[in-house]
C-alpha cells in the first residue's frame, strides 16, 4: 500500500455486493481494516457510517449497476489501542440503539 504524502485518505475498491451485505445484513458495526504489511500499520473504516455519509455516491453506484465502488479510508483512522477502545464504544452504542428499537 502506498500512501501519498499529504493525502487524507486511502482509496480501497470493494465489491458492491460486499458493501450491500456489510451495510444491510449486519446488525453490529462492520469495520473494514486495510493493513500495510510493509510498514506494519492498519487503517479502519466504519462501513455503515461511510455509506450514510456518502449516500449520493453509493446511490449513484447502485443506479449505474457498478460492480465495485472505491471507498476512502481516512489516514487519521490508524488502528491503535485507542482506536480499539473507540470501536468498542461504537459497538456498545449501536447495541443500545438496537435494544431501544425492540
Amino acid at each position: 500500500m502506498r500512501i501519498v504524502k499529504g493525502w487524507r485518505s486511502i482509496p480501497c475498491t470493494v465489491e458492491m455486493a460486499h458493501l450491500h451485505f456489510w451495510y444491510h445484513q449486519l446488525f453490529h458495526p462492520f469495520i473494514l481494516v486495510l493493513y500495510d504489511a510493509q510498514k506494519h500499520r492498519a487503517f479502519w473504516l466504519d462501513v455503515q457510517a461511510y455509506v450514510n455519509d456518502h449516500a449520493d455516491e453509493v446511490g449513484a453506484a447502485v443506479e449505474n449497476e457498478s460492480a465495485t465502488i472505491t471507498v476512502r479510508i481516512p489516514t487519521a483512522n490508524k488502528l491503535t489501542v485507542t482506536a480499539i477502545d473507540r470501536l468498542r464504544d461504537l459497538l456498545l452504542d449501536r447495541t443500545k440503539q438496537l435494544d431501544s428499537e425492540d
